[in-house]
């Protein structure tokens, strides 16, 4: 149940729970500041999560923001499809909460969001040591063959 005076978070693609104080005020020039008071946890989507890192140029995206911040034309710039297909996989990567976009005069500079790859980690850590063991058999195996 939602306490008076908060509405629920709305879904962005990344799955919260909580509330949102969305109250607005006029501050003394007359005009009106919104006042976002956030108490949530995030957790994010994992399947929209791997959706979004089952596609290529996606993950490439992904390796390229992994040195640091870039605008969308200079993402663009590395690719060589077009700007808007680029500009969708970029919405694709914000919607899974991969990647995050602030907007500095005319440009969208975006960077890497590691919260949302450490939700990915948890998940694989299980099949860490699956895969650990069976590499582990495959070198005994292979050390003791002629």
């Amino acid at each position: 149940m939602t306490p008076p005076g908060l509405r629920p978070l709305p879904d962005d693609g990344v799955e919260a729970s909580g509330t949102a104080d969305l109250s607005s005020q006029r501050d003394p020039f007359g005009s009106i500041s919104l006042c976002i008071l956030c108490n949530c946890m995030v957790k994010y989507n994992r399947g929209a999560v791997f959706d979004a890192l089952a596609d290529d140029t996606r993950r490439r995206i992904l390796d390229l923001l992994r040195t640091g911040e870039r605008s969308a034309g200079e993402v663009a710039e590395s690719f060589d499809i077009s700007r808007p297909a680029v500009s969708r996989h970029l919405r694709k990567l914000r919607k899974a909460g991969l990647v995050e976009r602030r907007t500095e005069a005319q440009w969208r500079i975006y960077r890497l969001n590691p919260a949302a790859l450490r939700e990915v980690d948890r998940w694989m850590e299980k099949y860490r040591v699956f895969w650990a063991a069976r590499m582990h058999d495959l070198k005994r195996h292979v050390e003791e063959s002629p």
